[in-house]
């Protein structure tokens, strides 16, 4: 199976990659910060056999607050606005708070996709959403830390492979099948990167709202791709 994987779009529709990408893949997957309910609502009501994880800023606007962040800085208002008038997205959001695991919507969603125990993200891979939104991975301090802890969150849970946004970085790291020998690894844009079997491997997907990232994890040759539809003719 080949899916789609998307993060933080802040105010970004995905409309153009989705209608690039019909027939190349199988399903989707949209990591949180969406920012415009009217994109949530979107990809809820047009795009078929989606995942569908929240973070932190759709949280905050749900609840009726408004994330600090270049992304929101001037439209505060609006976007709260929004939110209040988009009801059915802000009980979508606030249904998946309490929802952890999550079947194809939640905080976080796990999926065993040939054979691997795969886990969809915002961020980290916590117990509780206060943890998986605030435990970066790509954490200016104690940045060694933060990624060990994510492997062992990985051991603890049994998960092969890790999809996440939040930091809006384009980068793949692995562990050994015991969350040591940490290491980041080199790809290609647009080359399929191979996944061995003897490691654990997170992959951050970049953000699409700064070069329109996305990830295309094809399950059945064990790999990913990581690229831009600024680049897709």
């Amino acid at each position: 199976m080949k899916r789609c994987i998307v993060a933080d779009l802040h105010s970004e529709g995905p409309e153009v990659l989705v209608a690039k990408m019909q027939g190349q893949v199988d399903g989707w997957a949209f990591l949180g910060d969406y920012d415009d309910p009217r994109i949530l609502r979107y990809i809820l009501k047009a795009v078929k056999n989606r995942l569908i994880v929240i973070g932190n800023h759709d949280y905050m606007f749900a609840r009726g607050d408004c994330p600090i962040s270049r992304f929101t800085e001037g439209r505060e208002d609006k976007l709260k606005k929004l939110w209040k008038e988009y009801e059915d997205e802000r009980e979508f959001v606030l249904d998946c708070v309490d929802d952890l695991e999550g079947g194809v919507v939640g905080v976080r969603v796990m999926r065993q996709e040939n054979s691997v125990n795969v886990a969809y993200v915002h961020a980290a891979l916590g117990s509780t959403f206060t943890q998986s939104i605030n435990d970066r991975f790509y954490c200016d301090d104690e940045q060694e830390s933060a990624r060990a802890d994510n492997f062992t969150k990985m051991v603890e849970n049994n998960v092969g492979l890790m999809f996440r946004g939040h930091d809006h970085l384009a980068a793949i790291l692995s562990s050994n099948l015991g969350g040591k020998d940490i290491r980041k690894e080199e790809f290609i844009s647009l080359i399929p990167f191979m996944f061995k079997t003897d490691r654990r491997y997170v992959v951050n997907v970049g953000a699409f709202v700064d070069e329109n990232c996305y990830a295309i994890h094809d399950s059945d040759a064990n790999s990913v791709v990581l690229g831009s539809c600024k680049v897709l003719v």
